[in-house]
């Protein structure tokens, strides 16, 4: 230090007191005053200057922080007249990003893979599909690669020989074309879904990043992420401007269905990109904008008409027009069929669970429970994908009456009296409960002979027919004639 060679006082500005030090800071400054003439004094052979160490010092350090005080106290001031009579206990923490965060988007950017452009991937989709037979072969893959040595980091990655062992081959050694194509398209999708929702990804979710392995979205971050979209997609962006959250919240919900069957709020950025859920968006992403090939399925779930079809559902179910469904309303639910009918029980069950929002009822005055939109959403999900693990996930706590981890006699009893008084009511002969209990038993095979467990119902593969017995009159018919409806209807031409 310059001046510990000149030998001048030294200056400690970080004191505590506003007008002359406090016992505490005047040690930490005496202190280090100290340290830094014990180092002078070794560095120059043992010469002390204890010399220096005057009042004088202690009077510049003072003057010193005094002023830095003050002007710390007028900015105050200048900002709310309150901090004149009331002193700053907390100095919450600055609009600039924190470390980690930093450091993390520094290492994505190390880290990320350059991947295809939707021009590059359209040309490769010509060329591989115009091949004799539309099988490769890997002398064909290696000239294939080597006409794009322009862009070799990017082809030499999703054309290498390890992709090629990895699809299935005939005798010759060739592979087929389209699969080759089809698995660098998925590739490419993640890539790029991928790197677009880790910069969504939200700091408040990096404890939960830290512990689930990868950066986190929450809802709402999803959401950002599809509005984002929405200019890009001429479908979506077509919409009325009013109708726009609405879809955003359609296309959100079926990310946290699927990909959140836990209900953890969250789910991590690496397994939204690598999911049908997101592809099945990008397909019409890529479509709209002249990128891919036409998606044939128009009932997706990311179309706009989808979106209008079910919101228009919802706005048909709610009788009073208060934005949500009561017990009464959601009781006539028709389901993506339009023939399902739900019991009371199975109703009264979904308020049970679900997260719902206190309405008074017009008629009685009385306050009951609703649901909103999103909560909706969830129960449309769940019927319209109803063989799905996710969705059995949804419906196990709900049939889970006892919370035992496992369906008794006593709770198959429990939804199908419903089902049961509602067979009555039209005029049918219902079937004995106990006749019902064994039949579905038998259907399961449950390891343990007098109860059914999650992972049975998973393994059995017939789960969607046990739920869709015991919660939906309709799908109980369907069930008990199933016999009639493979034969079909007798047919008098025949005879």
């Amino acid at each position: 230090d310059e001046r510990l060679e000149r030998e001048e006082p030294l200056v400690h500005p970080l004191a505590t007191s506003p007008t002359t030090l406090s016992s505490q800071a005047r040690k930490r400054t005496m202190g280090l005053l100290r340290w830094q003439e014990e180092l002078l004094r070794r560095s120059r052979g043992g010469a002390s200057t204890s010399a220096s160490l005057s009042a004088s010092s202690l009077a510049s350090t003072d003057a010193v922080f005094c002023e830095l005080m003050e002007s710390s106290r007028l900015k105050d001031e200048s900002r709310h007249a309150s901090f004149r009579v009331i002193p700053r206990f907390c100095v919450g923490p600055g609009r600039t990003k924190r470390l980690s965060t930093l450091l993390r988007t520094a290492a994505e950017r190390r880290c990320e893979v350059p991947v295809l452009s939707w021009e590059e991937l359209e040309g490769l989709r010509v060329e591989l599909l115009s091949l004799e037979d539309n099988d490769v072969s890997y002398e064909t893959l290696c000239r294939c690669r080597a006409q794009r040595r322009r862009r070799r980091d990017v082809f030499g990655s999703q054309l290498s020989a390890r992709r090629f062992l990895e699809l299935p081959r005939d005798a010759s050694g060739r592979a087929s074309a389209r699969d080759l194509y089809h698995r660098v398209d998925r590739t490419t999708c993640a890539a790029k879904t991928r790197a677009a929702l880790r910069k969504y990804a939200n700091p408040a979710t990096e404890r939960a990043a830290s512990s689930s392995g990868g950066a986190t979205l929450r809802e709402a971050d999803l959401e950002r992420y599809v509005y984002d979209l929405i200019p890009d997609m001429p479908a979506a962006f077509r919409m009325d401007e009013n109708f726009q959250p609405f879809y955003v919240f359609t296309a959100v919900r079926r990310f946290m269905f699927f990909l959140d069957p836990r209900r953890r709020g969250y789910v991590r950025a690496d397994d939204a990109a690598a999911s049908q859920v997101a592809l099945d968006l990008l397909e019409i992403f890529a479509a709209e904008n002249g990128g891919g090939p036409l998606v044939k399925n128009s009932s997706s779930w990311f179309f706009p008409e989808t979106a209008k079809r079910v919101y228009g559902d919802y706005l048909e179910l709610d009788v009073d027009h208060n934005g949500m469904l009561s017990k009464s309303e959601f009781l006539a639910f028709r389901g993506p069929r339009g023939d399902t009918r739900l019991t009371r029980a199975f109703v009264d069950r979904v308020f049970a669970e679900i997260i719902t929002y206190p309405a008074v009822d017009p008629q009685t005055g009385r306050v009951e429970a609703e649901m909103d939109f999103k909560t909706y959403l969830d129960v449309v999900l769940a019927f319209d994908n109803v063989d799905q693990p996710q969705a059995l996930s949804y419906f196990w706590r709900l049939l889970d009456v006892q919370k035992a981890g496992a369906l008794e006699p006593f709770a198959i009893n429990f939804f199908f009296r419903d089902v049961t008084a509602r067979l009555k009511e039209e005029g049918f002969e219902p079937p004995s409960t106990d006749d019902v209990v064994d039949e579905i038993f038998d259907m399961v095979k449950p390891s343990n002979p007098t109860r059914l467990t999650f992972d049975d119902l998973l393994r059995c593969k017939q789960a969607h027919t046990v739920i869709l017995m015991l919660v939906d009159v309709q799908g109980f018919l369907a069930y008990d004639n199933r016999e009639h409806l493979i034969q079909g209807p007798d047919n008098d031409d025949d005879f």
